[in-house]
């Protein structure tokens, strides 16, 4: 009985300082001062992305070389990134990457986004790609940024011309996401999301402008989601504009050209709250098509609170609702 007694005493023992051993653990991680890398477009002599005079020159190399478990801050000098391909940023949490940095001298150093604006950008000459991929993050965030100059070339459910956002609970805040352009790539796919395309998670937009983006297709089919588009979890914009994006769709046959400002499937999760939804545009071609909610398409849910929409366009033979659908 001793013994049964003393071997129960040392389990209980053993598994308290286990329970104390990753509570420390747990407390040194949150704790611990973030790690900061640095991002330039100028050359620089040596490259580890530890500072502005050792900074790394490529964006993909800053996401590439995150350390886990602990927050991360990518600091992005306020230049034009032209990229050759699109940006991948995968299976990371607590990152940030933070656009609008002067650039020079000690770390972080001075930041402005106005007078020193950060552009994330697609290189034609290099094909057509998005501007960036997010997938499986968890409690990250995009911040002070351009993301403009996307062409992708997709199928119904492979949505999303500046950014695509998988399984992903991301806040974007002071951002633009502005011309970019997501094009169906066959005969009667859907396009979806010229700007962003939210695809599970939850993505917060904040304090940002989706504008002048574009979702076309030449061939019989179905555009959604000019500006942004939420096919599964969750989408909420606050205090944002969301102006002159375009649906766009050339052809004879019966197509279906919806919410050029933002849209999203049935019954998905998406809150509008204290925005501006204007001026965007259902573009025709003269026939049978329908044209509907040239700023925003409810479809079975959806909340819009405490926002403007206004001179939104909608010129197809059967329109249903210019600036609202649901």
């Amino acid at each position: 009985m001793t013994a049964n007694r003393s071997a129960i005493g040392a389990m209980f023992v053993t598994q308290w300082l286990g329970i104390l051993l990753a509570g420390w653990m747990a407390l040194g991680t949150a704790g611990a001062e973030p790690v900061s890398w640095y991002v330039v477009t100028n050359e620089v002599a040596t490259s580890d992305g530890t500072s502005w005079a050792t900074a790394f020159t490529n964006v993909q190399d800053a996401l590439d070389n995150v350390t886990p478990g602990v927050t991360n801050i990518i600091h992005l000098a306020g230049h034009t990134f032209d990229l050759t391909n699109a940006l991948s940023w995968v299976d990371q949490t607590n990152v940030i990457v933070r656009g609008g940095y002067e650039g020079v001298g000690g770390t972080p150093g001075g930041h402005n986004p106005d007078q020193w604006p950060t552009v994330l950008r697609r290189d034609a000459a290099y094909g057509d790609f998005r501007v960036m991929l997010m997938e499986d993050l968890g409690n990250c965030r995009l911040e002070h940024v351009t993301v403009t100059g996307g062409h992708h070339i997709g199928d119904a459910t492979d949505g999303g011309g500046g950014i695509r956002a998988n399984h992903s609970d991301v806040t974007i805040v002071d951002c633009v996401i502005r011309d970019n352009e997501m094009r169906s790539s066959a005969f009667r796919n859907w396009g979806s999301g010229g700007g962003l395309y939210v695809n599970h998670g939850t993505v917060v937009v904040r304090n940002s402008r989706i504008e002048n983006n574009r979702v076309y297709q030449g061939n019989q089919t179905s555009m959604r989601g000019g500006g942004a588009y939420l096919a599964n979890g969750g989408l909420r914009i606050e205090h944002s504009m969301i102006v002159s994006n375009v649906t766009e769709v050339f052809s004879h046959g019966s197509p279906v050209s919806t919410s050029a400002g933002v849209g999203h499937a049935s019954g998905r999760a998406l809150t509008i709250r204290n925005c501006l939804i204007a001026f965007n545009e259902n573009r025709p071609w003269p026939g049978r098509q329908a044209g509907a909610g040239a700023g925003v398409v409810l479809e079975n849910g959806g909340l819009i609170e405490s926002s403007t929409i206004a001179g939104n366009l909608t010129t197809y033979d059967a329109p249903h609702g210019a600036g609202l659908r649901v």
